[in-house]
């Protein structure tokens, strides 16, 4: 559904995947440097960031490379 969401905003797909990588390479590193938390918890923030953007950006209102755009009402 995401992907879908980002096709909206007229973004390739693959920006979920770096997304989700770095959410998990974050999760990683928290572990591993613990001296560092603070300014991997602003990381996580920016991250946190990016995916409310993908969540509330108005969508594309014409047709881009992905298709047309959804139509009003097609969320239950």
């Amino acid at each position: 559904m995401l992907v879908l969401r980002v096709h909206d905003l007229d973004h390739s797909g693959w920006l979920v995947l770096a997304w989700f990588a770095a959410a998990c390479l974050l999760s990683a590193m928290l572990s591993v440097f613990p001296d560092y938390r603070a300014l991997l918890e602003w990381l996580g923030l920016l991250i946190a960031l990016v995916f409310l953007w993908i969540a509330f950006a108005p969508g594309a209102p014409t047709a881009n490379d992905y298709g047309p755009p959804p139509a009003a009402g097609w969320w239950p």
